[in-house]
């Protein structure tokens, strides 16, 4: 969730932190950032296809962070067909 000219300085900071503090150090949203720290659930699989083959998901980036909540097996099935 790496975000441009953020410097990385957002992952230097000690301890826990939480969505709000991790918002703020990036610069956006908490709604957002709660969203996209969802995907990190994706399966392996499913990553792959998106990143490397780069296939077309067949949901909504919304919809795709419900999907993240799913069983790794289940995954494939609710982003591609």
């Amino acid at each position: 969730m790496a975000r441009r000219g953020a410097g990385g300085d957002a992952w230097k900071l000690a301890g826990s932190i939480t969505v709000t503090d991790l918002a703020k150090a990036v610069g956006l949203a908490e709604r957002h950032v709660s969203r996209q720290l969802r995907l990190v659930h994706l399966a392996p699989g499913v990553l792959k296809r998106l990143v490397y083959k780069r296939e077309v998901p067949a949901v909504t980036l919304l919809k795709l962070t419900d999907v993240a909540a799913l069983p790794w097996h289940e995954q494939p099935e609710r982003v591609f067909d």
